[in-house]
């Protein structure tokens, strides 16, 4: 982009060749596109198909050869140019570059692998501005442990007390989310391990809005967590394991799956024939045998808030 000050009184004709002279570079180039004139008096911008003696313009120019330039703005010296008839010699122009400076983009290009050629859209509200009209911070509470630890329950008793405290939240149950988000994935170990990266990055989007989100997922793989948990800022991401002897899991059995793991109509069944690998750092370990709830929700609010 850039903009042009015509000083002839033979009009500025786009698709026309001319000299260019930038720096100590000549080569020719042309005005492939006038985007606007700008109205020397009201600084109005209006369309223009040519430009005039002492006419003002935003203009795209194409050159016959690559060359490097500046903003004119950082350096006038190598973002400037003077366009000169091919005919007569005269200089009829004059030209100041305009690179949008990195802070200007609405984008910035990150390293990403994600399959699509992708940009990264800034936005004006950030974090900080939701978080300071919700009044707290947002966070990841994230429960995990084998089935029929009580994950579920616990997870929906914290969200009940800290909505009665007044905090905005959101909880994610692991049946929950097999039912919309997840519901093309099944139970294979590449399977769990998409569905807990799905939900990693849905509780990411809660805790950006300033809200606790509250996960609970068997999550077995410590792979899984730790890619999870690496969203998130320190002290954002908060462990829960719900610890408890897997005989005991298996003894209250609720909704009926250690037996039919058991029995062979389960297969990949945490536990039984798939790996629960324990949290080697988790910031809070629930022991649900040795505690009622309302002593494991005060143990929990010491750590969250």
């Amino acid at each position: 982009m850039v903009t042009i000050v015509w000083m002839h009184e033979t009009a500025l004709e786009p698709g026309k060749l001319y000299d260019l002279k930038l720096a100590t570079r000549d080569l020719a180039g042309k005005v492939t596109a006038i985007d606007y004139q700008v109205d020397v008096n009201t600084l109005e911008q209006r369309h223009a198909d040519h430009l005039d003696l002492n006419a003002i313009a935003c203009c795209h120019v194409e050159l016959t050869a690559p060359v490097p330039v500046d903003d004119y703005r950082t350096n006038p010296g190598t973002g400037s140019f003077i366009l000169i008839d091919r005919l007569t010699n005269l200089t009829v122009g004059a030209g100041m570059i305009h690179c949008p400076l990195e802070s200007e983009l609405p984008y910035e290009y990150r390293e990403h692998d994600s399959k699509a050629r992708v940009v990264w859209n800034r936005t004006s509200v950030t974090q900080a501005m939701r978080e300071q009209i919700n009044g707290h911070a947002g966070k990841c509470v994230w429960f995990t442990g084998y089935s029929g630890s009580g994950k579920s329950s616990l997870a929906n008793a914290l969200e009940v007390e800290l909505n009665r405290r007044g905090y905005h939240t959101m909880l994610l149950d692991g049946d929950n989310i097999r039912h919309g988000l997840c519901k093309d994935l099944g139970m294979s170990e590449a399977d769990r391990t998409e569905n807990i990266r799905r939900v990693g990055e849905v509780a990411r989007l809660f805790a950006e809005a300033g809200i606790i989100v509250i996960t609970a997922f068997i999550s077995p793989f410590r792979t899984d967590r730790d890619q999870a948990r690496a969203l998130f800022d320190d002290g954002d991401f908060l462990e829960v394991h719900v610890d408890i002897p897997l005989d005991i899991c298996e003894q209250r059995d609720p909704k009926g799956l250690y037996q039919k793991a058991r029995e062979g109509q389960l297969d990949d069944f945490t536990g039984i024939n798939s790996p629960y690998e324990v949290p080697k750092a988790a910031e809070v370990r629930l022991k649900t045998t040795e505690f009622n709830q309302q002593e494991l929700l005060s143990q929990l609010f010491k750590i969250v808030m």
